[in-house]
């Protein structure tokens, strides 16, 4: 069963939408906060108080530093004292050049391989893989 070539027009408008919105979600990567890197939050005594919040380990001290927008400062109470921790970005540029290369090479191997031969078999679901990795790798940080 053959798809018509005005049918694969609409694959090709499909691919340049989720070209779109990957670029669109990558803004959400330098909301992406951590520690900056002299800081382990191993060190500090549990539990601990961020806040309202009761904090039992390390792993939950991680989710609200992550949770936190870039730059602002984590107030730490513990049995030790008091730790403020200015919050950095977790991703460099290097990281961002990474991460915008391998969304473009996905949607070109979409647009340029998977496109045009979306009617023959198991090429539609490989174009929807590609389509859809495209978008999650480029833009993994929607809140």
């Amino acid at each position: 069963m053959s798809i018509a070539p005005r049918r694969r027009w609409s694959f090709f408008l499909i691919s340049a939408l989720g070209l779109a919105i990957g670029l669109w979600g990558m803004k959400g990567l330098s909301q992406l906060s951590a520690f900056p890197l002299g800081f382990h939050p191993e060190t500090i005594q549990y539990p601990a108080r961020v806040g309202r919040a009761a904090v039992a380990s390390p792993a939950e001290l991680r989710f609200i530093a992550q949770s936190r927008p870039v730059g602002s400062i984590l107030e730490i109470l513990s049995d030790a004292g008091v730790a403020r921790v200015h919050l950095e970005p977790q991703l460099t540029k290097l990281h961002y050049g990474i991460v915008f290369i391998e969304g473009l090479i996905f949607f070109a191997v979409n647009f340029l391989v998977f496109c045009p031969r979306v009617d023959r078999g198991p090429v539609r679901d490989l174009y929807w893989c590609t389509l859809l990795y495209g978008i999650r790798s480029s833009s993994f940080a929607w809140r």
